[in-house]
């Protein structure tokens, strides 16, 4: 009685659909080969379940990553450009004559001081919004950036002894 074999490219085919998490039991049935010469051959060939899945996944985690990283050194670049506004308020506050008036409402207040409370107001929405957009889009400053990557790799390090 000859013995019945499996095709190079059904091989194939089952392994890919293998690594990319199907079961070995649903293969063998939608294909109708013994579990059992699927298993063995899964473990003579090395095949990882489910590895491909991994790959695809880790590759959208990089291209989110990314495109995160750069939405954050945008919002980055949009806080400086404000600090730096407001930096040139606080200099055109110094040269500024204490004696002209602004009229809001029946009080009367100094352009200086008028200028001066609109400047404070900006820097306090502005540290306000900052921190509402550090928490969305995970903005870090070097330190915590740091404390971060150790974390990291101490994470990687433990990974690494379970795995021996």
């Amino acid at each position: 009685m000859k013995r019945k074999t499996t095709t190079t490219d059904l091989k194939n085919l089952i392994r890919q659909k293998f690594e990319a998490g199907q079961d070995l039991i649903d293969l063998a049935i939608e294909y109708k080969i013994n579990y059992g010469t699927l298993r063995n051959l899964s473990s003579k060939e090395n095949w990882q379940k489910g590895i491909l899945k991994d790959i695809v996944y880790i590759k959208e985690t990089e291209k989110l990553t990314k495109e995160i990283a750069k939405k954050r050194e945008n919002k980055r670049k949009e806080y400086r450009e404000r600090t730096q506004e407001i930096m040139e308020d606080l200099q055109s506050l110094e040269g500024m004559d204490m004696q002209m008036y602004v009229a809001l409402g029946e009080e009367k207040k100094s352009y200086a001081e008028t200028k001066a409370t609109v400047v404070k107001l900006r820097t306090s929405s502005i540290k306000e919004l900052y921190s509402i957009d550090k928490e969305l889009y995970q903005i870090l400053n070097a330190t915590e950036e740091q404390e971060l990557a150790i974390k990291r790799l101490k994470y990687e390090e433990l990974k690494r002894k379970q795995d021996l």
